[in-house]
């Protein structure tokens, strides 16, 4: 399924172990994995939600994967290639909890316009309650 004998390139392997708390071993083998699964060296945003969808298959992860994906899509050319995805996995399971609360903000401001409004706070918590396969949700009188 992926490229026979690719490697990941020498300078985005430095950049990446700079950047990141993952080891050149660990960046070669989730390198190796995701071209296994993303050949072009792009993830797709279907791929993605796709892939959200295996994770979450109780619910509908749809909405929460695109919204997710628009912030893994750092350049915004429509598809998450491995730098993008590492650097984005490494804030979320390795980075500081300034890097996390950055990232969850930015997750939270569906316009980008550097707040983030009631609605787009809803936005988001509708979607991880319908891909967490919540049939209801409750909005408290205060939000």
């Amino acid at each position: 399924m992926g490229k026979t004998g690719s490697k990941v390139r020498p300078e985005v392997l430095s950049s990446l172990t700079e950047i990141t708390s993952f080891t050149e071993q660990e960046l070669k083998q989730k390198y190796n994995e995701f071209m296994k699964y993303h050949p072009s060296g792009k993830m797709s945003q279907t791929e993605f939600v796709d892939m959200y969808q295996q994770i979450f298959s109780k619910g509908d992860a749809k909405s929460f994967a695109r919204i997710t994906f628009k912030s893994f899509d750092r350049n915004q050319d429509g598809g998450v290639d491995f730098k993008e995805f590492i650097c984005a996995l490494y804030i979320t399971s390795r980075g500081t909890v300034t890097q996390k609360l950055d990232w969850a903000f930015n997750l939270y401001d569906l316009d980008g316009n550097g707040a983030v409004s009631r609605d787009e706070c809803l936005n988001i918590i509708r979607s991880i309650h319908t891909m967490m396969g919540e049939s209801s949700f409750y909005t408290p009188s205060y939000l």
